[in-house]
């Protein structure tokens, strides 16, 4: 199932995060329009199934960015996770679909206010944002996305555990 995993979570850089204001996620993000373009891009890829560190990895790799992998076809996809990473037709159906359900371009450049709210997710936290516990990070593979509820000026006091497992598609 999952791996238990004692995580002594990190304060925020700034002050709490509040679950409600998308100015405060952005300035705990920091105001770096090509660091927010990247962030959007993994928590699209992220939220896609069948896709965990590997294949995310697996996929800037060979297009360079999750950008140009979103505008890959079918068949450049199914090529780029080949071996290891290879997805089930079941799994390339699932990834195909969800693409198809956000369409051709999900994320502009920059992001609209809109996108930013979709897929901003009050509440969740990727590697690279401030807020993300380091001891997460020194895992092999840290959670795509982190979610938590409360409020973050009290995270140094908490010692907290958090269950690392892989959902089964």
């Amino acid at each position: 199932m999952g791996e238990l995993v004692h995580v002594p979570f990190a304060a925020p850089a700034r002050g709490p995060i509040s679950a409600t204001s998308e100015a405060n996620a952005s300035e705990q993000r920091g105001h770096n329009p090509a660091q927010e373009q990247k962030r959007l891009w993994r928590l699209a890829w992220a939220a896609c199934p069948g896709i965990g560190w590997q294949r995310l990895r697996r996929l800037e790799g060979m297009f360079g960015s999750l950008e140009q992998a979103w505008q890959a076809t079918a068949e450049e996809l199914s090529h780029a996770l080949s071996g290891s990473t290879q997805l089930s037709q079941r799994e390339q159906q699932l990834l195909i679909a969800y693409r198809d359900s956000l369409g051709p371009q999900p994320i502009d450049e920059p992001p609209s206010p809109q996108q930013r709210r979709q897929w901003a997710l009050p509440g969740c936290l990727i590697a690279g944002d401030k807020a993300y516990p380091p001891a997460l990070l020194e895992l092999e593979r840290p959670p795509l996305r982190l979610f938590w509820q409360g409020q973050g000026a009290l995270w140094p006091r908490l010692r907290a555990r958090a269950e690392i497992g892989r959902a089964h598609v």
